[in-house]
């Protein structure tokens, strides 16, 4: 490893932060340290590509070897490269995308190799302020790759239209099929101008030297060869159906189909009725086994038979002779299986003689693959250069995010690990993460103890439809309604906005107040589902329907009786029961009515508190197990440290946000409001629920009071102990 000579390792300092010991990177020196120390100290040890913001062209250069994740050794390999090609780091502290010649190294092969690339690929122009940027670089590259050559190793029609070799280029891409260049155009490259010229001069030596002259002379194999493999089967077929009828010509009634009985079809159907042409016999099966080409054949392979019928100068073809037939083609054949892929020889001899003698349409295209070639080298020579200017702007901000999450807190910015942040109900959300499988991530993620929201972004730039799945973790706030289908807003973290629609959600604890309302909210949830079957028109519709649909069928039989209590006992037991429930309801309502006031309060806030207590210490507990690494590694990120989600990190990432400077806040009466022209003016709407209500605290008011006054009347005075009682002898 080369490092600058003006550079000196530093003390390595580790913070607390959300439960874990953690480096504090106050300045790019501090890497020098963090390189050189135990990676276990690392937050992050690996994360995929996909779930990180930024310049997707940042992490492809990260990621050397594109294996989607970026890891700790890709991390190291990056900073000793900047070692090498900077004189001093903390120009990294800048994140500027630009450079200039006196922050590299000339004593380093990498740092010699960037100058020389800026001097003698950029213009004077872009260089003469002595500054090279990252627009300026990407404009270079641009300029390079506009022409017809892009510096890929494709040679697309373009290049070729008009000029001697498009012919050439044609045949290629049609035995070979090409490749596909970055804009998805079709093109040939070196190494299949090679495999073409290749494959023909074997087919065309082959065809010279083997027995394919004597077989068929003045022939041309390929064309003839397909007629041949068109037909065969046919042919096949039909000397087969021959010997059935040989056998018994009996037989030659399977061939013939009743008018009655034909098999059913669609002659509305165009494909329909020519696969039924094609499924026919080729001709009808004649016991001596032998074809004549002059009657009447299937339309579908009719010219074709009568071609190859042509070559060998036959009318009549016997099996004798097309077995000949399929001997002329067996060698032909034997080549065809040694090939792979697409032949040169589907061109036919005459084409291929053109193309492989075709000098100067031959060098033509090398001489393009040349001028391919050195653009080629000079995209990527500033390639090398763009890959500098992004490390000076990403590098530094990235790897403080990965190594320590203290850049996740940074009040200024989002971290490279956010995807953006989610606006919805008046509140931001920035604790998310781009994921992209939600069912996966909410399994794993049900340990993290978080309220997340699983959610689908989606935009349309220009016509260009994109789309991404997002996950939020809520974190804090009261007075929210999240539900599958609330749409929202979400900022992307370059500041594109993206609509945002809830398809799932993770319940989980968000604050005190909604950890210790939930069992309330749950057991209300209840009561409200059981009341609301009981009072919905549609269910009390169903049940209706159900008893008169039963009303009109035949009763069941009766079930034997069952020995047990009859009708009566059961009265009787019910009747016990109510009694016994009321008499206790009555002891109760008795004992509370003689309790002094405060003792009743007493009791009743004993009560509650033996009810909030342990619900209290819960939600606490809750609150405190949230644990925001298991968030990230639900989405396949290696999470190294444990990371606690307390209550001020929750309001970090969920909160209102500020108001603006200056502003004005006025508050609306709503009775101020004029109601439209033509609405109905009901005032006294709100009589009856306010009369009511004051009834009910009347009453209530009331019933107290006397309760009170039951229990503070002077109780019975004793009898005075100075007046003698009298007592009654008792006889012995």
């Amino acid at each position: 490893m080369t490092t600058a000579g003006n550079s000196s390792p530093r003390k390595a300092v580790f913070r607390k932060l959300c439960g874990s010991y953690q480096y504090e990177l106050a300045h790019p020196e501090d890497l020098r340290t963090v390189m050189q120390n135990d990676d276990a100290f690392w937050a992050l040890l690996s994360a995929p590509v996909t779930a990180l913001s930024g310049d997707p062209l940042f992490y492809r250069h990260l990621d050397s070897t594109a294996s989607n994740s970026i890891r700790v050794d890709k991390i190291k390999d990056a900073f000793y490269w900047l070692d090498s090609v900077l004189k001093d780091l903390s120009s990294l502290a800048g994140e500027a995308p630009a450079i200039t010649l006196d922050e590299l190294r000339d004593d380093t092969a990498n740092g010699r190799e960037i100058i020389s690339t800026i001097t003698n690929q950029l213009t004077d122009e872009l260089i003469n302020d002595g500054v090279i940027t990252l627009t300026e670089v990407r404009d270079a590259i641009g300029r390079l790759s506009a022409g017809n050559l892009k510096g890929d190793g494709i040679i697309v029609r373009a290049a070729v239209a008009g000029s001697v070799a498009e012919q050439l280029f044609t045949d290629i891409l049609t035995v070979l099929d090409g490749a596909d260049n970055p804009a998805g155009l079709k093109g040939i490259t070196l190494p299949l101008l090679d495999k073409f010229l290749s494959d023909a001069q074997a087919y065309l030596h082959w065809a010279e030297n083997d027995t394919y002259a004597t077989l068929l002379p003045g022939v041309d194999m390929p064309p003839m060869y397909a007629c041949y493999r068109q037909v065969a089967p046919k042919v096949d077929q039909y000397f087969d159906y021959c010997k059935l009828v040989q056998i018994d010509p009996a037989n030659a009634k399977r061939f013939v189909e009743k008018a009655d009985a034909l098999s059913p079809l669609d002659v509305r159907n165009q494909s329909a009725v020519h696969e039924a042409i094609e499924q026919a016999p080729l001709a009808s099966p004649d016991p001596s086994c032998v074809l004549d080409v002059t009657q009447d054949l299937n339309p579908a392979y009719r010219d074709s038979v009568r071609k190859l019928a042509e070559v060998f100068e036959l009318e009549k073809i016997s099996l004798q002779d097309w077995d000949s037939i399929k001997a002329k083609f067996a060698g032909y054949e034997g080549y065809l299986k040694g090939k792979d892929g697409n032949s040169a020889e589907k061109l036919g001899t005459d084409r291929l003689k053109e193309d492989t003698a075709n000098t100067e349409a031959i060098d033509f295209l090398r001489g393009l693959f040349q001028q391919d070639s050195s653009i080629m080298n000079n995209i990527k020579r500033l390639h090398y250069i763009e890959k500098l200017l992004l490390y000076k702007q990403y590098y530094f901000r990235f790897v403080r995010s990965f190594i320590s999450l203290f850049e996740l807190f940074n009040p200024t910015r989002l971290s490279m690990l956010q995807a953006g942040s989610l606006i919805m109900d008046g509140k931001h959300f920035d604790l998310c993460l781009k994921i992209t499988d939600p069912a996966a991530h909410k399994q794993l993620a049900r340990t993290s103890n978080l309220f997340i929201l699983y959610m689908h972004a989606k935009r349309t730039i220009n016509g260009v439809a994109s789309s991404q799945k997002i996950a939020a973790a809520v974190t804090a706030g009261t007075d929210m309604a999240f539900y599958p289908g609330k749409a929202g807003l979400f900022v992307d973290w370059d500041g594109s906005l993206w609509d945002i629609v809830i398809e799932d959600i993770l319940q989980g604890p968000i604050c005190f107040k909604q950890s210790l309302a939930l069992p309330f909210v749950k057991i209300s949830n209840i009561i409200t589902t059981r009341f609301s079957k009981l009072t919905s028109a549609e269910i009390i519709a169903n049940d209706l329907t159900n008893k008169i649909e039963k009303a009109g069928t035949a009763p069941p039989p009766p079930a034997a009786a069952k020995p047990g209590m009859n009708g009566s006992m059961w009265l009787l037991a019910g009747g016990v029961g109510f009694a016994a429930v009321f008499s206790g309801l009555t002891y109760i309502f008795k004992q509370l009515a003689s309790m002094p006031i405060l003792n009743l309060l007493f009791y009743l806030l004993l009560i509650f508190m033996c009810i909030m207590t342990p619900l209290v210490i819960y939600s606490l507990y809750k609150l405190y197990k949230r644990n925001f690494s298991m968030f990230f590694e639900a989405a396949g990120w290696a999470v190294n440290l444990r990371m606690k989600l307390d209550t001020f990190a929750g309001r970090f990432f969920s909160y209102l946000p500020a108001y603006p400077e200056n502003f004005v806040k006025k508050g609306l009466d709503t009775t101020s409001i004029k109601v439209k022209k033509n609405s109905r003016d009901n005032k006294r709407e709100w009589f009856f629920p306010v009369v009511l209500l004051t009834l009910l605290v009347l009453a209530f008011g009331l019933l107290t009071y006397y309760l009170h006054f039951r229990t503070t009347e002077e109780p019975v005075k004793a009898p005075d102990s100075s007046v003698p009682v009298q007592t009654k002898e008792v006889s012995k």
